[in-house]
């Protein structure tokens, strides 16, 4: 079912409040995933080895038509040397052969061919992206965790908003001339309610969840299910490659101190890098962390609109396992199984943290309670989950071909749901069709 279903089976007339909160969470996730899409689609593609000059084939062909035939031998040989000396260089230098204390020497004879090299050497440095160049990724950081401040931000202005006796404790004081320039005391109010989180977003990560508990009882961000630490250590690193080039110093490691064990403890001065698998796991986190605050937060300031919230955070979840983003799908089914949900909503989660997990940390992970899984009384829908995950192929694809016959199922869900990765290919109803399709393609 999708969200728009659950969502119009819940009879609450939607209010203003409610319609910003979905607003806020909506846009907020839809920015996140953009960026795990640009890592995990876009930046692999402009990534090449060193040495690897294609990019710059368009300004090459433009050099050669401007030498002579002796200056491009000479200029294309170059090239070809550059190419293969650096690649050389860079896989002695990452084998430990001690490549760093070489020289590479290259002789040009002709001014034009030296000055086209300095060109083609200017623009490998500054226009190509290279393997293990964590810049983009770094730049991407910074945008997420820019976004979670954007997103904390909006939702410090509807709790002040909405719970105004969160502004009795103001400090600050109205002189009578600042007050004659306001047309209302709502307007004043505002002002106040700009003033006071303008403050709060100066503060750290951990000063703005001590705030969040104090203006909305027990709605801490800790309390979600997700690795606090690892979210303290995203924010610490953020700031580092902001302020400190990327590289360790000692605030990092003051706050970062006990949260985060490695067989290798960073020092001061180390390179704090951004690969896709920490980016992945990082984005995923606050994205998770920044849905689920949106729903805490909801709860407790529209209370009649819990089922919605619900049910949006559930289109979520789901949409989260089908981009294969299991920390993601994992933090809001753990979030979900505990909220009130109704039998099919249940059953729903339950199975996205299964699989969720089954993805993370292997089948055995979550062996014993498939295994032990009562599906009596359940309908076939459900159940053949229970043979899908723990592997058992003949039950799975059995169940599966008759699910799609009878149009429970459509074969698009089962093609591109993860939870049906290890059969899919083996569906007969799914091979015959690739079949007829390649038949139609090869009579064209």
């Amino acid at each position: 079912m999708n969200e728009s279903n659950r969502v119009a089976s819940v009879k609450v007339k939607e209010d203003p409040g409610y319609t910003k909160l979905r607003a806020i969470s909506d846009n907020f996730s839809n920015q996140m995933f953009a960026l795990l899409s640009l890592s995990d689609d876009v930046i692999p593609k402009i990534e090449n080895a060193p040495g690897d000059l294609g990019p710059l084939t368009p300004k090459i062909d433009k050099f050669t038509d401007l030498l002579t035939v002796e200056e491009r031998e000479e200029f294309l040989g170059a090239v070809r040397w550059m190419s293969a000396s650096l690649m050389e260089y860079v896989e002695k230098a990452e084998s430990g052969a001690g490549a760093a204390d070489e020289e590479m020497q290259l002789r040009i004879k002709s001014r034009n061919v030296s000055t086209a090299i300095m060109h083609v050497m200017h623009d490998a440095q500054t226009g190509i992206a290279r393997t293990n160049h964590n810049t983009l990724r770094r730049s991407l950081l910074v945008t997420a965790v820019s976004n979670f401040e954007i997103l904390f931000g909006k939702m410090a202005q509807v709790i002040y908003e909405v719970n105004r006796s969160a502004l009795n404790d103001s400090d600050y004081s109205f002189t009578l001339q600042e007050l004659a320039a306001f047309e209302s005391l709502d307007e004043a109010r505002q002002f106040l309610v700009e003033r006071r989180v303008s403050a709060l977003m100066r503060d750290s990560l951990d000063g703005w969840n001590k705030w969040l508990g104090r203006t909305v009882k027990d709605a801490t961000m800790t309390s979600l299910p997700v690795d606090w630490p690892t979210t303290r250590e995203v924010f610490a690193r953020r700031n580092v490659i902001v302020h400190n080039e990327g590289k360790v110093n000692r605030i990092y490691l003051s706050l970062v101190s006990g949260d985060i064990k490695s067989e290798n403890p960073l020092k001061v001065g180390d390179d704090l890098a951004v690969d896709g698998e920490y980016f992945a796991v990082a984005v995923q986190n606050l994205l998770a962390l920044g849905v689920m605050l949106v729903v805490e937060i909801g709860r407790r300031l529209h209370k009649k609109h819990t089922d919605s919230l619900n049910s949006n955070l559930l289109f979520k979840a789901e949409l989260a396992l089908k981009r294969n983003a299991w920390h993601i799908s994992l933090a809001l089914s753990k979030y979900l199984q505990v909220s009130r949900l109704d039998r099919k909503q249940q059953l729903t989660t339950q199975v996205i943290n299964w699989v969720a997990r089954k993805e993370l940390f292997g089948l055995d992970d979550v062996r014993e309670e498939l295994t032990e899984w009562d599906t009596s009384g359940l309908s076939e829908e459900f159940s053949h989950f229970r043979d899908v995950l723990l592997g058992d192929k003949e039950k799975a694809i059995k169940a599966v071909e008759g699910l799609c016959a009878s149009g429970k199922i459509p074969l698009v869900e089962i093609a591109f749901h993860p939870a049906y990765a290890e059969i899919v290919n083996e569906l007969p109803s799914l091979v015959a069709r690739r079949e007829r399709s390649s038949e139609k393609q090869g009579d064209r």
